[in-house]
């Protein structure tokens, strides 16, 4: 799987450290073409739901959500030629960019962090200042902060679904393949998906309380998405495919 270094590389945004930082914005999102996949939260699935296929991948011990941009290594189908996204939704993490928001060491709180490697970080002034004269944060960060503190309540319950789902061992690989007319063949592994057998031998008082709480309907929207499976090999550039195996 493909992520990208500039989720990987921020650091804690501190006066310190950036406060002669300027960002300049525009500069859309091809930086992210090589990305084929994207972390998401459960919040998203919603919105996610009309464009994307949403996956689960192993990390750690447990799962997490991604949103596939792709069916090879490096390909990110999702990013026009002039970088600007090709849907109306763009996943949380890459509309904040270079903002990432990380959790404090206890986990109970978000803490803004910046990719250094964003194109558009410079310290040339031009853009948007990051930080004023005295060290203040800027408007663009006190908005970035809010968004930290909303991603990290989302990434709670996040994982706590995603722990929930591997408790009850409901979640089993897939196959995203596709066979392409000159017979290569384009594919994804170590993308889980729930397990509709095993999901239906829960017992009621299981799906009872997961219906209460929004996780079955976040089940229900994952699976909704995997219809989109075509239409994401689809958006592979036109060399002669076939259709999904």
């Amino acid at each position: 799987m493909s992520t990208h270094s500039m989720l990987a590389d921020a650091v804690p945004l501190t006066p310190e450290r950036h406060g002669s930082y300027s960002l300049a914005i525009g500069e859309g999102y091809a930086a992210f073409r090589t990305m084929n996949v994207v972390p998401v939260l459960v919040d998203e699935f919603a919105a996610l739901a009309h464009d994307y296929v949403v996956g689960f991948l192993k990390q750690g011990d447990g799962f997490a959500p991604a949103a596939l941009l792709g069916l090879a290594e490096h390909e990110n189908l999702y990013v026009g030629a002039d970088g600007r996204w090709k849907v109306e939704y763009v996943p949380a993490i890459l509309r904040q960019q270079p903002f990432v928001a990380r959790r404090s060491k206890d986990g109970k709180k978000g803490v803004l962090c910046i990719s250094e490697s964003h194109p558009g970080l410079n310290t040339e002034g031009e853009g948007t200042p990051l930080f004023d004269e005295d060290g203040r944060p800027g408007d663009l960060v006190s908005r970035a902060q809010q968004f930290v503190s909303r991603v990290a309540q989302g990434a709670l319950r996040t994982e706590s679904f995603c722990a929930r789902l591997a408790d009850l061992n409901l979640l089993s690989p897939i196959r995203t393949e596709m066979k392409r007319a000159d017979g290569t063949v384009r594919s994804m592994r170590g993308v889980f998906a729930i397990n509709r057998e095993a999901l239906d031998k829960l017992p009621a008082k299981v799906l009872g309380e997961m219906q209460k709480d929004g996780s079955l309907e976040a089940i229900y929207l994952h699976l909704y998405t995997l219809r989109n499976l075509n239409s994401l090999a689809n958006r592979i550039p036109s060399s002669g495919t076939g259709p999904l195996n």
